[in-house]
């Protein structure tokens, strides 16, 4: 059960769910509609048989009437012609002569049960005349008997079988004719019987069941038609019970309602369709047990039935109250009943008959507000501004701890209800009060007040009256800027002094501005002097330069054209060996002569570089191979670290420039046996070359200067190292016109790590 209440009640796993489909297969028999159509149809069948059984009974019954007055009037003409036959026999035997039958001898004859109205017996003779005849008022006798029948053949028969036929009398009666001869005398009986006599005994005979049978038709067919009126009024009420109760549930159903009729001895109830709409469940009966509908009530709420209980002791009528269900979803229901409970006297029952609405909504709108109440008085009890509000009776209706703070409140004066006088009576005295004019903008229902307080603090409150007529201040503790007012009154008088004081400077001022304005002049004269001499400088090196070249490439190509003895030997060793001291001076000049004639080109902006892809490790062991032979000499090792996939975007005789003169600072100022690195890797902003050595190092001082053209290193480590101070220099402005960086870091007597940022080599598409 708590399965199937979990996703809606399924009738058929439910004992009243079983009811429900017994009631299902017996709907044939109860349904109204088929019903209405079926009794006029069953009272026309009805009518119909009874015409049909009153029909049937009435031909069947005048065939036997008709039979029996046959049979009758047989034996009666028998008896007669017997009895007259007897009597002739008689007055034979006594000597009598026969004489025809008389009227005498034949009422004699005739039986007790002759009814005269209805049948006639007649003695006719030999010659066909009627000699006698009962009843006499006919007026037969002597009167011949074919002119009566008019001529008709009648049959004679012993046993009355002739009696078969009928004929029409002169007089117009129709009548059955029966002839027996009485053979002795030469006489013949006829009997007859009127037809009409034979169709008063039938109506006699079924008079009654016809009379019963048209009653009971009159009777059915009057009740059929007040059926049928009844089924009009009842089909016209049905719409209006149908649309009352379809109003009824569109009304429900608008209002989120549902009605509840519960039984509450037997524990069934009722519900209306928006009950069912409500919950989400499948609609399949209007009454459910107390059990179905306490599997999807809320384990807090089941206790309902107890409280019905306590109020029907109690002799209460009106139960109200909120309860939840589980929705076909699952979720919970928030469901409000109010009803009246009601007793059956008639069925010894109560029951509690109401109105159930659905208030989930309401429920959750309650929770939002009061969680927003709680936010807003958190709110207010959090803010640093003095915060209370009054009726429009200024009676107190709240307030936080920070109004109570600034006046000095205990709690019993801050109770709801108290008067503003009574408020502020129980807190610290308000020395003064004034009020703050306000600008013509702002609303009328707002006004501000500044107080002071005994404790020397300053309170600014404003004030806005609700559109309830409440009165909300907010109030805000201005005791630091009343005192920020008060220096700046004395600030402001010691600005008036300085003011005058300016006006005095201000004097001075343009006067030494006029003689700031020539300096300028003379700087500006000064400075294009130091700009042409720097030009004449550059202009002068790389001229110098030039000149110095050529000699010295004479100077060292003679100078080693002595050293290696090349036109013959030379006895005197020393001089090889001063040949030898020119030509690693010349070559040393020439160095300096180069680095000077770059720095120059670099200086006057005429360095033109040729940018290619470069392979960094073919040009790192191009320079490996030049510096080896010197870090042979001085004992160092060199390590590369570099990998085949490192291209950059660079000149490939600048970057080797740029390599060779820090490969060879790390060399020159590496100890003996020392260790020289040359690696390389790649980065997401671009490569870094690393030179690293474990040499001398530098202090800060040192690095301060390095890279600054000309600059050297003037520290005992390094004062027997010679240079020209610009290799630093050029490197560092060969790498920046590349688009990198060059940095140094170095310990003294731990050594020195030069990094080069490099950008990376990207293919760039051309346009077509």
């Amino acid at each position: 059960m708590e399965n199937s209440q979990q996703v809606g009640i399924h009738p058929k796993y439910t004992p009243l769910g079983l009811g429900i489909q017994l009631e299902k297969k017996a709907d044939f028999f109860t349904n109204s509609k088929l019903m209405k159509r079926l009794i006029p149809i069953l009272s026309l069948v009805f009518v119909a048989i009874v015409t049909w059984g009153v029909i049937s009974q009435g031909i069947s019954q005048y065939q036997v009437i008709k039979d029996t007055e046959r049979n009758r009037i047989g034996l009666i003409s028998n008896i007669v012609a017997h009895n007259i036959a007897a009597a002739q026999a008689a007055d034979s035997a006594n000597s009598i002569l026969p004489v025809a039958p008389s009227v005498s001898d034949l009422k004699k004859s005739l039986p007790k049960n002759v009814d005269f109205n209805a049948q006639t017996i007649m003695i006719v003779d030999g010659s066909g005349i009627i000699t006698a005849s009962v009843p006499e008022t006919v007026g037969y006798i002597a009167h011949e008997l074919n002119q009566i029948t008019q001529s008709a053949l009648i049959s004679t028969s012993g046993d009355g079988t002739a009696y078969n036929r009928s004929i029409t009398l002169s007089n117009g009666v129709e009548v059955f004719i029966q002839k027996t001869d009485i053979a002795s005398n030469n006489l013949s009986l006829v009997a007859m019987q009127k037809i009409s006599h034979i169709e008063q005994l039938w109506w006699v005979d079924i008079g009654t069941s016809l009379s019963l049978a048209v009653i009971a038709t009159f009777v059915l067919i009057l009740m059929t038609i007040g059926f049928l009126m009844q089924i009009l009024h009842s089909s016209r009420a049905e719409e209006i019970i149908e649309a009352t109760g379809n109003h009824l549930n569109r009304t429900l159903d608008r209002g989120s309602s549902g009605l509840w009729d519960w039984d509450i001895a037997r524990g069934h109830v009722f519900w209306s369709s928006s009950m069912f709409d409500i919950l989400g469940l499948k609609k399949y009966r209007h009454v459910l047990s107390f059990g179905e509908i306490k599997s999807i009530l809320h384990d807090d709420d089941k206790g309902i039935i107890n409280e019905l209980n306590e109020l029907i002791q109690s002799g209460g009528k009106v139960f109200d109250r909120e309860f939840r269900m589980l929705h076909a979803k699952g979720d919970w229901v928030w469901l409000h009943i109010r009803g009246e409970i009601v007793k059956e006297e008639y069925e010894a029952t109560i029951r509690l008959v109401g109105v159930t609405s659905d208030i989930t909504e309401q429920k959750a709108i309650e929770a939002r507000s009061h969680l927003a109440d709680l936010h807003l008085v958190q709110a207010i009890e959090n803010i640093s501004e003095g915060f209370v509000m009054w009726d429009n009776d200024r009676r107190l209706v709240m307030c936080n701890k920070k109004f109570q703070e600034f006046f000095k409140l205990p709690s019993s004066a801050v109770r709801k209800g108290r008067h503003q006088n009574d408020v502020f009576a129980a807190g610290q005295e308000i020395l003064s009060k004034n009020i703050i004019a306000l600008d013509e903008y702002t609303d009328t229902d707002h006004s501000a007040y500044e107080y002071l307080l005994a404790d020397g603090r300053w309170l600014h409150v404003s004030e806005r009256v609700t559109k309830n007529g409440s009165f909300v201040s907010v109030g805000t503790d201005i005791s630091h800027i009343k005192r920020h007012e008060s220096k700046l009154v004395e600030s402001e008088r010691e600005l008036l002094e300085t003011v005058s004081d300016l006006e005095v400077t201000k004097q001075e001022l343009e006067t030494k501005q006029e003689l700031l304005v020539s300096k300028q002049k003379e700087l500006e004269v000064y400075a294009e002097r130091a700009n042409s001499a720097n030009r004449a400088k550059t202009e002068f090196l790389a001229n110098m330069s030039h000149e110095l070249r050529t000699p010295l490439n004479a100077i060292i190509g003679f100078s080693e054209l002595i050293q290696s003895q090349t036109f013959g030997d030379i006895k005197e060793p020393r001089y090889v060996e001063y040949a030898g001291d020119i030509h690693k001076s010349g070559e040393h000049l020439l160095l300096v002569i180069n680095d000077i004639l770059d720095m120059s080109k670099i200086e006057s902006g005429n360095m033109q570089l040729e940018m290619q892809k470069v392979e960094l490790n073919e040009v790192a062991q191009s320079c490996a191979r030049i510096i080896s032979g010197r870090a042979s000499d001085q004992n160092v090792e060199l390590d590369l670290q570099i990998s085949d996939d490192l291209y950059i975007n660079a000149d490939k005789r600048a970057l080797k420039q740029i390599l060779l003169n820090l490969l060879s600072n790390a060399v020159k100022f590496s100890h003996d046996g020392g260790h020289v690195t040359l690696k390389a890797e790649n980065l997401d902003d671009g490569i870094i070359i690393e030179i690293i050595d474990d040499g001398i190092g530098m202090n800060a001082e040192s690095l301060s200067k390095v890279g600054q053209p000309f600059a050297q290193v003037g520290n005992p480590l390094t004062k027997n190292h010679d240079g020209s101070g610009l290799g630093l220099s050029i490197s560092k402005s060969l790498t920046e016109m590349h688009g990198g960086s060059l940095s140094i870091n170095s310990v003294v007597d731990k050594g020195t790590v030069v990094s080069l940022n490099l950008p990376q080599y990207k293919k760039v598409r051309m346009s077509a």
